[in-house]
């Protein structure tokens, strides 16, 4: 593997628009490390691009531009303002300009990185002086793709050597920040970042200028949490995949699979399913009672082939129409 150039493309196509490199409880924590590392308002770059991103949907940037392997894969990914198709192994560089970014992902990418540390110099060239690169990974990627020697090391030997090629493409070692998380007995994730600019010096002139007493803090307090719970809950909302029947032409069909389509999708859209266009013609949202409060179960909607929607529309404004000249001729 060390020796090929470029990556197996069909690989990856063959492995489904719907796979991760990780596990879903894993990847549900990377939103919130990767969210963390990334500047608001600023433009995100993410190395490794697919079908999904692991951001929140909250992310709060300006501009979140994909580089990766399959073209139809980064086509689904409603996260990506535009994206180029790489190869992150070929001895292309990015199609950037240097210092285009303020962060730079490179999301559960290097364990298939046959030249690590040329991608790490890439990601580093791209980004802003101020910006900071994340690098991550988990301890259960695919062994089908990873690069030989990368399964011979253990997780810390892993963080030594992804920490060492960062200080090598110029990340200050201040500035490098390292997290390990994952149950006891399961797979674990990591996250190592840094920029190259050093730490901002706290000046030694700050002081506390006003103090609140402890009734503020707790209802500060509760409204902060108040605000976490419900960003999560609307992220809940929105990754939860949608389930899809066909309703025209009949007979009406319920798919097995579920699908990950952006979160607003509503009536009128086109949806790609299966490799074939439709048009949703209807969103239904289920929800049940349980622990106090309303929770989604089911996201379902209901699609049409674009031709026969656009048949059906058509006779759904005439039948109104010849319905009302025939009240007027009674």
């Amino acid at each position: 593997v060390g020796a090929r150039e470029g990556s197996d493309i069909e690989y990856w196509r063959g492995l489904g628009v719907e796979h991760v490199n990780t596990g879903q409880g894993l990847w549900d924590l990377l939103h919130d490390l990767h969210k963390s590392r990334i500047k608001a308002g600023g433009r995100l770059l993410e190395l490794g691009s697919g079908a999904r991103s692991a951001v929140p949907i909250d992310l709060g940037v300006r501009e979140m531009v994909g580089a990766g392997l399959v073209k139809e894969f980064m086509e689904r990914n409603a996260m990506l303002t535009s994206f180029q198709e790489w190869d992150y192994n070929s001895r292309v560089p990015a199609p950037f300009g240097d210092g285009e970014f303020d962060s730079v992902l490179l999301p559960l990418v290097i364990p298939y990185a046959v030249r690590p540390k040329a991608l790490i110099e890439e990601g580093m060239r791209v980004l802003s002086k101020d910006g900071v690169l994340t690098v991550s990974w988990s301890s259960d990627c695919d062994p089908g793709g990873v690069v030989d020697g990368w399964n011979d090391r253990d997780g810390k030997q892993q963080v030594e050597y992804v920490k060492g090629m960062l200080i090598d493409a110029g990340v200050h070692p201040k500035r490098m920040r390292i997290e390990m998380s994952g149950p006891t007995d399961g797979p674990k994730l990591y996250v190592v970042s840094g920029g190259a600019s050093p730490p901002a010096k706290k000046s030694k002139s700050e002081k506390v200028v006003s103090a609140i007493d402890t009734q503020t803090l707790v209802q500060i307090s509760k409204q902060q949490r108040r605000k976490m719970l419900d960003s999560q809950r609307q992220k809940e909302h929105d990754l939860k995949p949608f389930k899809v029947r066909i309703v025209s032409p009949p007979p009406v069909t319920e798919l097995k699979e579920s699908y990950h389509l952006p979160p607003r999708t509503h009536n009128g859209d086109r949806v790609v399913i299966k490799d074939r266009e439709f048009v949703v013609s209807r969103v239904t949202l289920q929800y049940s009672f349980r622990g106090g409060r309303y929770r989604l179960d089911t996201k379902q909607i209901d699609v049409q082939r674009v031709g026969r929607y656009q048949v059906n529309e058509k006779l759904n404004k005439l039948l109104p129409e010849h319905s009302n000249k025939g009240n007027t001729n009674e």
